[in-house]
């Protein structure tokens, strides 16, 4: 280990011609030396006396391991140590380094070296590690821990460990755990000993105890928490050790109130009203609600709701429709529902028949008894092909036959509600039976249109339905009138034709033309009003939105909110603008005309309070204007393409030449036509002159103008 010397204050250690200095470790640990530092190995002045070594003035040489004496020439205490080596005196002022010592003399200076480690007796030959551990250890020195193997760290809440293919800790498998304890022990467990290497519970054939009984295959509870389960306890409660007792009285009103229990001590002896979901008293007890929701009344069949409470169910509750196909041996034919049922009369199905019949046929519902099949209203039995393959068809058990209910099938129905329908009649009508019967086309009544029938002048009183009606002559309708599909009068020669809405018979009434919505309601109205004026109507907000009288003025509205009349505003309209005419004997002269650019045209003149213009007049100072003028439209004026008020601020120095240029917001076809003054304080500056063109008006200051001065230019522009 090497050894720091020290020096003591203002000398170093060297041999001279009147001293000795040696390197020796000092008997008195811990004490101080000279500079406060606690001395292990030291350099001092070795003194004629020391360990029976005489060691005389001058040159001498004192072997290693002597004891010395310091006798001290500074005032410190007197010191004695062991010498380290041998020295010898010589003079001179050549000396080790500070971390060495001195071995030998030569000629050239001494000999040093380090001390070592070892070479000091009395120390111990290891000193204690300190500090943080790593590794596989954790933790600090001198408690660590071990917390990992061999790199790897050791799992945490494992039942069992093993290691892997590098010795490192793992979790074991259950595959590990039986190549290690044996397969043969796993499957071999036969009773609650060795039932800890079972790998299932039916490799467990042992009985069971404790609080179960019996075995494996047949475990029964006989107790809980070691106490056995009473026998013909009505209520159970628990003892302090959570061992089944029967309950007692106080512990049942504990644990339902004592208010619920009130004075009753028995069943026969509670004569109070019951109320929730139950009505009536102990004796008699009726159920009128279930989960707060009263039982429906004359319900045929109940559902519940979200809530869990009875409701009146629909068909829809019905959980699968009574509907089923058949298979057929000839004209007999069977089906089965799920769920299954047995028909009563009044039971109605779907059938989903499997073939077509050949005549009169059976069905057999659910294994039932082979009942015939009958068409609607048990009228007849079926003709061949009433039913096909394919068709769903709904059926009725009137309790002796199955009705069928709807369309047939190919076969052709000769009566209708019982009654044959006539032959060769042109129009078809019922009587009070719903039975049918041949009608005349004229008269009052309802009538049925047969195929493009050919009417010569009728009067028609009630509906007029059909789908290719052709009528000559005048057909007039009295009543509600509904027609379906599309409706063409066609006239059959070249002349003029006419559709008549006529209200009224003894005073003009409105009659109109009304489009409705495909719900029904009214949209729009082309109607004529009881004055004779003729509207459109917007039905949805009741507002007129052209109405033309036969003699005043016609009236065009906009739409009802912030609308406005709109003219050419749809893609591929003309490009021509909007022309008045003067009308009368001069209706081909154009009295007003605005074109599609919007440049407008008028044979009169333009009353009105104002002409203004549209767009911002932009203004600009010219360099006669001086340096850093203003320009501006001027405060609660404003400047647009016709006319405007500006205010301009001469700058410093300004000069003649352009003043200022004001661009008009739209470009004229032609130069403009303007009038222009600039005003000061005191009066018209009349030595400004100005210029127009298509694009702008040039005022030019032909005087200078009075430096950082405001003055007013007032412009007014007419052309096109």
């Amino acid at each position: 280990m090497p050894v720091n010397f020290t020096s003591y204050p203002g000398g170093t250690v060297f041999f001279s011609s009147t001293t000795l200095y040696a390197a020796w470790i000092a008997i008195r640990p811990f004490q101080n030396d000279y500079n406060g530092q606690q001395p292990v190995l030291s350099s001092t002045p070795i003194s004629t006396t020391g360990g029976g070594v005489a060691v005389p003035t001058g040159p001498a040489t004192s072997a290693s391991g002597d004891l010395v004496t310091y006798t001290g020439t500074f005032g410190q205490e007197q010191d004695s140590g062991v010498l380290l080596s041998s020295l010898t005196a010589k003079a001179g002022t050549n000396s080790c380094p500070t971390d060495q010592y001195e071995t030998g003399d030569t000629t050239g200076g001494p000999s040093c070296a380090q001390v070592a480690y070892s070479q000091i007796s009395g120390t111990p030959s290891g000193l204690a590690p300190s500090g943080a551990a790593g590794g596989d250890l954790g933790g600090s020195y001198p408690n660590p821990i071990v917390s990992k193997i061999n790199g790897g760290g050791v799992p945490a809440s494992a039942a069992v460990l093993g290691t892997n293919s590098s010795s490192q800790p793992i979790a074991a498998t259950a595959a590990q755990i039986v190549s290690a304890i044996g397969s043969t022990a796993v499957a071999n467990a036969t009773s609650a000993a060795t039932a800890t290497t079972a790998t299932t519970a039916t490799n467990f054939t042992g009985s069971v105890a404790g609080d179960v009984a019996g075995t494996q295959g047949a475990t029964t509870v006989s107790g809980i928490n070691g106490g056995a389960v009473p026998a013909s306890a009505s209520v159970l409660g628990t003892n302090a050790s959570g061992q089944p007792v029967v309950a007692t009285a106080a512990q049942i009103v504990s644990a339902i109130g004592s208010t619920a229990v009130a004075d009753a001590t028995s069943a026969a002896s509670f004569t109070g009203s019951l109320a929730g979901d139950v009505a009536g008293t102990q004796g008699t007890t009726t159920v009128a609600k279930i989960n707060g929701g009263a039982v429906p009344t004359s319900a045929n069949m109940l559902a519940t709701n979200a809530s869990g409470q009875p409701t009146a169910a629909t068909a829809h509750n019905e959980s699968v429709p009574r509907n089923c196909t058949t298979t057929n041996s000839g004209n007999a034919y069977s089906c089965s529902t799920s769920p299954t049922f047995t028909p009563v009369a009044g039971d109605s199905i779907s059938i989903d028949f499997n073939a077509a019949n050949t005549g009169s046929a059976t069905l057999a519902v659910n294994g039932a008894a082979t009942t015939t099949i009958k068409k609607w209203g048990n009228s007849s039995s079926l003709a061949a092909n009433d039913v096909l393959a394919g068709h769903w068809i709904s059926a009725t058990y009137d309790g002796t036959y199955w009705q069928l209910e709807g369309q047939l099938g190919n076969a052709n129905a000769t009566q209708i509600n019982g009654g044959a329908v006539p032959a060769s009649a042109s129009v078809l009508g019922t009587n009070a039976s719903g039975q049918p019967m041949s009608v005349a086309t004229t008269g009052s009544g309802s009538a049925v249109l047969a195929a493009s029938p050919t009417l010569s002048a009728p009067t028609v009183s009630g509906t007029l339905a059909g789908a290719s009606e052709t009528l000559s002559g005048t057909l007039s309708v009295s009543g509600a009138a509904t027609m379906q599909g599309n409706a063409t009068l066609q006239n059959g020669t070249n002349s003029n034709e006419t559709l008549a809405i006529q209200p009224g018979s003894s005073a003009d009434q409105i009659g109109a033309l009304q489009f409705n919505n495909y719900s029904g309601t009214a949209e729009w109205q082309v109607r004529k009003d009881a004055s004779n004026y003729l509207r459109v109507t917007d039905a949805v907000n009741s507002l007129d939105r052209v109405i033309l009288p036969a003699n005043a003025n016609t009236t065009i509205n906009a739409g009802a909110g912030a609308n406005a009349v709109v003219i050419n505003n749809t893609s591929g309209s003309g490009t021509g603008g909007f022309i008045v005419y003067e009308g009368g004997s001069n209706s081909s002269t154009a009295a007003l005309q605005v074109t599609g650019s919007g440049n407008t045209t008028a044979t009169g003149f333009l009353q009105g309070k104002f002409i203004m213009g549209t767009g911002t007049m932009g203004v600009s100072a010219g360099a006669s204007a001086g340096t850093g003028p203003s320009i501006a439209c001027a405060t609660s004026h404003v400047c647009d393409g016709v006319s405007g008020t500006v205010t301009l601020t001469t700058g410093t120095s300004p000069s003649t030449g352009t003043l200022a240029t004001l661009n008009f917001p739209n470009t004229h076809t032609n130069q403009a036509n303007c009038m222009v003054s600039t005003l000061s304080a005191t009066g018209m500056i009349t030595s400004n002159t100005w210029t127009e063109s298509t694009t702008a008006i040039t005022i030019t200051a032909n005087t200078a103008l009075t430096a950082s001065t405001a003055y007013t230019i007032k412009y007014w522009c007419g052309g096109y």
